[in-house]
């Protein structure tokens, strides 16, 4: 058979390629043989890219694999002396992390992130090490571990690689104490018992109102494989509690879940400074923000997190994994085998089925909106101000072109993505937006299901997974419907039995209904809020001969008020509030920063009603006279504030 001899024109791309980095040595050995077709097409033409290919992978199997790479740079590129001497000892230095032959031996993804990197021969070492060990653990009994497909012994050992990767990223000793310090920080602000009693409420709430939805959406009332299922939650709740991981949350073997957040922890590697006292300082800072991570992250918010997630995640796969197997004809026996199959695929990290991927995927989203973790309009905004923010920067003291990041976003928004969703989804269950979401969706999936059906009205088993789609995204619509009219419904009950003086709304949006001589805010029913604030304004606003147009209005007035407390809007609007209420601009924005500062379990302690803020938040339960005193107090810091600002100037 004649050698392979690359056309004079797509040579010289060829070499062209290989000068600017188009194609990339180190990338193309990491690759699977059709993506490194794919590239090389771009280059060479399709007609040449599975010659040129075939010949770079007969080197890439050599047993000296390194030298097989290095003869294909000095047989194909065509390159100058110098280029070709750098491409090879480039080749050359990747020794230390590409050392095995087989590339799935080890994983290669992490070992990418380090080529073309700066590393010492101690860290390739250590790189190296933790990536076998990584790939013996995945690869073992052929990557199946565990029925989530990957099992606790490799998601630890994944962890520990990716840890010390990050732990490499070249940083500062002061950027680290301004991390620690804002983790810190964060923590203090959220470590008010009131903040998880809140998300538990609001979990409850959601958990309910969405276990009804998905039942009433579609046939299966019930589960089909119920011990299946409750086996299969009990083993994800130990993988959580073993691993700190939850399988129910990932979308690929590479994720490391909660367990990226303890490498925020890791000592950086890279840390520079020649200052010992700096050194000390940053350890103990570190100290203190990983441990205020662990009371008040993982033990008071992820553990009931993952649970509410996990028991979502699988009421909802079950249901959907039944109502699939209904949608099949399947009965008794049948029904129950198909369901268990279904479960069994979909509860895996990567499905090996199109069918059970899209279980996985919708029982994914419904746990999501449980948890207020779904991406939605307003967590997008909320999180790019939290950025902006962050990315805020300030010149560095005695310097004139140095700047450095504020940070602000993490101190002033330590939360940004679930408050942001719980405002969005009760405003979505309580206005057109969601009966037109929902409309969308049950059209759409009819549409689908009709288009696949065979004129008996029978679908082939080509059409199966495109067949539960179709079935999935009507279910889907069918939920948010239910759960709109549901919301509703409970909110226009719940409505008629407050008159409107029981009714008020603070500068900030937040809404309060009074109970036996309390105004308790309705952050505790966060779902029906909007629905509920909307139906009291009316009632407060609309007299009995106004028409519908003066209804819709005021009801959307209401309705919308938690706009105002979206994270970044309330933040801002106490800002502007302080300043302008304020006769000193200074006095002011030290106040308003002394209060970002110290919200939270300091707050609550230096308040004169510190059971009811520990555990209600700052105006989570209030008497009338409760109100006044806090009136009076605000009015009094002011008028402090003034005077001394005044005899300061006098002096």
């Amino acid at each position: 058979m004649a050698a392979f001899c690359l056309p004079p024109l797509f040579a010289n791309k060829f070499i062209k390629a290989l000068q600017d980095g188009t194609i990339n040595v180190e990338k193309m050995a990491l690759m699977e043989s059709g993506d490194r077709r794919v590239l090389l097409a771009g280059v060479v033409g399709a007609e040449n890219a599975r010659e040129v290919n075939a010949a770079f992978e007969k080197k890439l199997l050599l047993k000296n694999w390194q030298r097989g790479m290095i003869s294909w740079v000095k047989d194909s590129s065509g390159l100058s002396t110098p280029k070709k001497n750098d491409m090879i000892n480039r080749v050359l230095n990747m020794k230390e992390i590409l050392a095995p032959a087989d590339k799935k031996a080890f994983l290669a993804d992490y070992a990418a992130k380090r080529l073309g990197t700066d590393v010492t021969m101690a860290e390739s070492d250590k790189i190296m090490e933790l990536a076998h060990k990584a790939a013996a653990e995945r690869d073992a009994e052929g990557g199946a571990g565990s029925v989530f497909g990957r099992s606790e012994k490799a998601t630890l050992a994944a962890a520990a690689l990716e840890h010390y990767v990050k732990s490499l990223k070249p940083t500062t000793v002061g950027v680290e104490i301004r991390s620690n310090l804002t983790t810190f920080l964060r923590n203090l602000k959220l470590a008010n018992p009131a903040t998880p009693i809140k998300t538990l409420t609001g979990q409850l709430e959601n958990s309910a109102v969405e276990a009804i939805a998905r039942r009433m959406a579609g046939r299966a009332k019930a589960g089909a494989a119920p011990e299946l299922v409750s086996k299969l939650s009990k083993e994800a709740w130990s993988y959580f509690k073993n691993t700190d991981f939850d399988p129910t949350i990932a979308e690929d073997y590479e994720s490391t879940g909660k367990l990226g957040e303890h490498a925020n922890f890791a000592l950086p590697e890279g840390m520079l400074a020649s200052n010992s006292v700096l050194h000390k300082i940053e350890a103990m800072t570190r100290t203190v923000a990983k441990a205020s991570n662990k009371v008040v992250i993982d033990l008071a918010h992820v553990i009931a997190f993952t649970k509410f997630h996990q028991m979502a995640f699988f009421d909802a796969l079950h249901i959907s994994a039944t109502n699939t197997a209904m949608a099949e004809g399947l009965k008794g026996a049948d029904l129950k085998t198909r369901v268990e199959a279904l479960v069994t695929d979909a509860v895996k990290i990567k499905p090996g089925t199109d069918v059970g991927r899209m279980l996985r995927a919708d029982a994914q989203q419904q746990a999501a909106r449980v948890t207020s973790i779904n991406s939605t309009v307003l967590s997008s905004f909320a999180m790019s101000a939290k950025r902006t923010l962050n990315t805020f920067k300030l010149k560095a003291p005695g310097s004139k072109e140095k700047t450095y990041d504020t940070g602000l976003g993490d101190l002033l928004m330590p939360v940004a993505k679930i408050p942001a969703n719980i405002i969005w989804n009760g405003i979505e269950s309580a206005t057109p937006i969601g009966p037109i979401l929902a409309a969308k969706d049950i059209f759409a999936g009819r549409k689908a299901l009709a288009a696949l059906k065979e004129s008996d009205g029978t679908i082939t088993q080509a059409n199966k997974a495109l067949a539960a789609k179709a079935l999935m995204q009507e279910a889907a619509g069918w939920h948010r419907m239910i759960r709109v009219v549901g919301v509703m419904g409970a909110s226009l009950i719940f409505s008629s039995m407050f008159n409107k003086e029981d009714f008020m709304t603070d500068k900030y949006g937040a809404s309060y209904i009074k109970v036996g001589g309390f105004w308790i805010n309705m952050e505790y029913a966060s779902l029906i809020s909007p629905a509920f604030g909307g139906m009291m304004q009316v009632k407060a606003k609309v007299n009995n001969g106004d028409d519908l147009l003066k209804v819709v209005e005021e009801y959307g007035v209401g309705a919308a008020q938690g706009l105002r407390r979206l994270p970044g809007v309330d933040t801002a609007n106490e800002f502007v509030t302080s300043l302008a209420t304020d006769n000193d601009k200074a006095a002011a924005m030290y106040e308003f920063a002394k209060t970002q500062l110290t919200a939270g379990p300091i707050s609550a302690l230096m308040s004169n009603r510190i059971m009811q803020r520990l555990f209600f938040g700052a105006t989570g339960v209030r008497s009338d006279e409760d109100i006044e005193n806090d009136k009076i107090d605000q009015a009094n810091r002011r008028a402090q504030r003034a005077q001394a600002s005044a005899e300061y100037r006098t002096e």
